[in-house]
């Protein structure tokens, strides 16, 4: 598949990252990011775009490797609407739900990445994805995937501290610790 466009959306109602990719002519991939996934994920991803030139050349400062990305970034289309007007989908209209990602360096700098749906107890057959994202995709890919995952806000922890995990509805089940104070 010769990639066209990428979105990546966090839909609340969900609780997920939506990925879009569309081709040239017109099909298109639909994967489904969880929070789990996220979480554990996006670490390595970091570290592997910030490895991924020493995959090619161990003497190549880190400061190449940000100023590439700024590049990247610059030169990316982030305003072009995605088209939504696919006339197939390879892997079905329903996202595949991703439980695997593996990831690997790729030619000229990329990135090799596989999204796998592997669902215990399911009957549906095991569904997966492979590209090879150019370094400007892997750039543009990595900064939606920031974008959504701010968005969603998983990765803040004032987040789950505003969370009220106590309500007065909830007081026969989960009654409150007081403090006794003796004089």
């Amino acid at each position: 598949m010769n990639i066209h466009q990428l979105s990546l959306s966090y839909l609340n109602e969900q609780d997920r990252i939506l990925v879009r990719i569309n081709s040239a002519d017109a099909q298109e991939i639909r994967l489904w990011f969880t929070r789990r996934l996220c979480l554990s994920w996006v670490a390595v991803l970091r570290s592997a775009l910030d490895a991924r030139k020493a995959w090619h050349d161990e003497t190549v400062p880190a400061w190449v490797g940000e100023f590439e990305r700024l590049q990247h970034l610059k030169d990316a289309d982030f305003s072009t609407p995605f088209k939504g007007d696919a006339q197939s989908w390879p892997l079905g209209s329903e996202p595949l739900l991703v439980t695997t990602v593996s990831i690997a360096p790729g030619s000229d700098g990329g990135m090799e990445m596989r999204f796998e749906e592997c669902l215990p107890g399911s009957q549906r057959q095991e569904r997966s994805f492979q590209a090879e994202l150019a370094p400007k995709l892997v750039h543009g890919f990595m900064h939606l995937l920031e974008q959504a995952l701010g968005t969603s806000q998983w990765e803040q922890t004032e987040a789950l501290a505003s969370v009220h995990l106590h309500s007065p509805e909830m007081e026969d089940y989960c009654p409150r610790q007081t403090q006794a104070y003796l004089h």
